[in-house]
């Protein structure tokens, strides 16, 4: 992408962090999310994505039996391999009922494929470390890293890439993207609950005590991707200097 295709505002911000040469904090003010939630970001921009696998990779692997018992007590999820479930009402009740839609269909394909076995909190443990494992080598890389990569493009200048900076190749839209060190809200967004699967709940426990219990964030669930945008953030601070993109 050239820098002739941005906007005026995502030109400012590009041309400061090309100044960036090591881990630094910059700050964010009054970032508005999805959810109507407006905050103030200070993050670590040009982090090592590697070093972040890495150390994520290192707590999880310290994580025993005890701790996943513990887990599971605490956050009330599935630490029992082997039970048979569905998270679509079509599977759901194939499940109760037995019966299958026709052979050959897609009704039935759908229903089939959303048939899912639990595993153990241990389990899932070693699934995430076999993803992030995949993830340090480019020829093993999983689908949802494949995925990211063909939705966001890197920024060059002067051959290297600007750090923490990602464009969206479809819409175009440039974005930061670094690791959170702290966020204050300023006003509360409205969010609405959501039913996660069994498997996202496993995950989402583990990272939960990895964070609050065990007083050890994994590095890779602070990472942040916020749109440079007048209309979604008010400032940036960085390297000493500070644009105002909206009043």
């Amino acid at each position: 992408m050239e820098n002739s295709e941005m906007s005026a505002i995502a030109q400012r911000i590009v041309a400061l962090f090309v100044t960036i040469k090591n881990a630094t904090f910059i700050g964010v003010r009054n970032y508005v999310n999805e959810a109507k939630e407006i905050s103030n970001y200070v993050l670590i921009a040009d982090f090592l994505w590697v070093k972040a696998v890495e150390t994520s990779i290192a707590i999880l692997k310290s994580l025993t039996d005890a701790d996943f018992t513990k887990i599971a007590e605490t956050y009330k999820c599935c630490n029992t391999a082997g039970i048979v479930y569905s998270n679509r009402k079509e599977g759901k009740l194939y499940l109760e009922t037995g019966k299958l839609p026709k052979e050959g269909t897609k009704a039935r394909d759908i229903v089939l494929g959303s048939i899912k076995t639990t595993k153990t909190l241990a389990e899932m443990r070693d699934e995430m470390i076999a993803q992030f494992e995949a993830n340090l080598n480019p020829q093993t890389k999983s689908n949802q890293s494949i995925a990211q990569a063909e939705t966001y493009e890197r920024l060059y200048h002067n051959g290297k890439i600007v750090p923490s900076i990602k464009i969206h190749k479809e819409t175009k839209k440039v974005y930061i993207w670094a690791m959170a060190h702290s966020k204050r809200v300023v006003v509360k967004g409205e969010y609405k609950d959501s039913e996660r699967n069994i498997e996202s709940e496993q995950k989402f426990s583990i990272e939960k005590y990895c964070k609050y219990i065990l007083n050890a964030e994994l590095p890779t669930t602070k990472y942040r991707n916020l749109v440079v945008d007048a209309d979604q953030m008010s400032k940036v601070v960085a390297m000493g200097e500070e644009l105002t993109l909206a009043e």
